[in-house]
């Protein structure tokens, strides 16, 4: 029984995405780094890590992106 129940919360993990909702998202996450991209060049005060650390959040988005 707890067998049953453990797969039927993966299912619910695995939760499949439109190809339309798909494009969408790649095309949020790309303006998102646009806009990162830009403002590290816009503002020499922002930390280069602060910045690669977000680039490389929407790198692992992007990722998952391709299994759903």
């Amino acid at each position: 029984m707890a067998l049953k129940w453990e797969n039927n919360s993966r299912l619910a993990d695995d939760v499949l995405m439109a190809e339309e909702c798909k494009a969408v998202y790649l095309d949020i996450l790309n303006q998102q780094r646009i806009w990162l991209h830009d403002k590290n060049k816009a503002e020499e005060t922002l930390d280069e890590e602060i910045i690669r650390k977000h680039l490389q959040h929407l790198d692992l988005e992007e990722e998952k992106l391709r299994f759903l």
